[in-house]
């Protein structure tokens, strides 16, 4: 997998692919626990999403990382500093 830049509105994120460190927050992964979302789904969702948005409800700029997986979207919101990549929060849907 190589590097993939994403363009978003009001600037760009960049995806460093498998060189990105993934941080989880304890509420990350109470919540992947609780919600039987598996670290490796979530952690496909940041580094290979279907798509990213904006997060209206951040003040630090973290984003909604998106991808579908067998049929469910998870929905992951994560903070990007540099190459590492701080999970916040993680729900899936269909």
């Amino acid at each position: 997998m190589g590097s993939v830049a994403y363009t978003l509105a009001g600037g760009s994120w960049y995806n460093a692919g498998v060189t990105s460190k993934v941080i989880w927050t304890d509420h990350a992964t109470e919540r992947a626990q609780k919600r039987g979302i598996s670290k490796q789904s979530a952690e496909a969702a940041v580094n290979d999403p279907d798509s990213i948005l904006p997060n209206p409800a951040s003040k630090d700029g973290s984003k909604k990382f998106i991808k579908s997986i067998g049929g469910v979207k998870i929905t992951v919101i994560a903070l990007v500093v540099g190459k590492r990549t701080v999970l916040k929060t993680v729900w899936s849907g269909t």
